[in-house]
C-alpha cells in the first residue's frame, strides 16, 4: 500500500504512540475495504502489513498488559480481522499475565474476549488455533482462589463456548466436572456459583456434542468436612 511508503507514515511507524495505533486502525478498516465480497483475504501478501503486525507485537511485548492504552487494545481487536493472529496474541497475552494479579488477569480475558467477539461477530473461525496451550491457561486461572478471577474466567468460557471446537468443549466438560466440579458448585462466593452451574446447565447439559456423558461426582464424607 502507498500510504505505508510516504514519508510522514514512516515518520508515525518510528515513534508508535497513539496515531500509530490509530494508523493500525485505518489500515485494517481500509484492507477490509479493498477486498470486501472477494472471499477470504491473504493478509501476509498485503504490502507492508507483516512489518506493521510486526512493530505492533515489539509494543505489545514492551509495555505493561495493564498499561496498555486503549488505541493498543482496539488496534489488536481490529488486527484480529485477520483470525490467524488470534494464537499469536492469546499466548502473548497469558504469558505476560501473572496468575497473582488480578489487574493483569483481567485485562488478560477481557482482551481475549474481545478476539472472540470481534471473530464472531465477522462469522470467522480461527483454523490454527491452540487449544492446548489455551487449555493450560484456564487451568491455571481455574486454580486461582481470587473469586472474581475465576468469575470471570467462566464468564468468558459460558459466553464463547460455542465458539470453541467440539474437541476442546469436551476436554474442558470433563474438567469442570472432575478436577473443579465441588471447588465451583460449593463456592463460598455467590458469583461463582452462579456462573458454574448456569454453565452446567445450559452449555454442557445442552451441548449435543458431548457425547460422553460424565457422571457427576459422588460427594463423600472428607469433602464434607473440607467444605465445612
Amino acid at each position: 500500500m502507498d500510504t505505508l511508503e510516504s514519508s510522514d507514515t514512516k515518520l508515525v511507524l518510528s515513534q508508535r504512540g497513539s496515531t500509530f495505533f490509530c494508523l493500525i486502525v485505518e489500515v485494517v478498516e481500509s484492507i477490509e475495504a479493498m477486498f470486501d465480497g472477494r472471499g477470504n483475504i491473504n493478509w501476509p501478501a498485503v504490502d507492508g502489513y507483516p512489518q506493521l503486525v510486526g512493530l505492533f507485537l515489539c509494543e505489545m511485548l514492551s509495555r505493561p498488559l495493564e498499561r496498555y492504552p486503549d488505541k493498543l487494545r482496539e488496534a489488536s481487536v481490529r488486527l484480529i480481522a485477520n483470525s490467524e493472529l488470534l494464537p499469536i496474541f492469546t499466548r502473548l497475552l497469558f504469558k505476560q499475565t501473572n496468575v497473582f494479579a488480578n489487574v493483569q488477569v483481567f485485562r488478560s480475558i477481557e482482551l481475549v474476549e474481545a478476539y472472540f467477539d470481534c471473530l464472531q461477530r465477522k462469522g470467522r473461525i480461527c483454523a490454527t488455533f491452540d487449544y492446548k496451550f489455551f487449555y493450560s491457561a484456564m487451568k491455571i486461572v481455574l486454580e486461582s482462589e481470587h473469586f472474581n478471577v475465576i468469575s470471570r474466567c467462566l464468564v468468558f468460557l459460558y459466553k464463547h463456548y460455542s465458539s470453541f471446537s467440539v474437541a476442546f468443549r469436551r476436554e474442558l466438560s470433563l474438567l469442570l466436572l472432575g478436577q473443579y466440579f465441588f471447588k465451583l458448585f460449593l463456592s463460598w462466593s455467590k458469583s461463582v456459583r452462579q456462573v458454574f452451574h448456569s454453565m452446567l446447565m445450559y452449555r454442557i447439559n445442552l451441548d449435543c456434542n458431548f457425547t460422553h456423558r460424565q457422571k457427576l461426582p459422588r460427594f463423600d464424607e472428607q469433602q464434607a468436612n473440607e467444605v465445612a
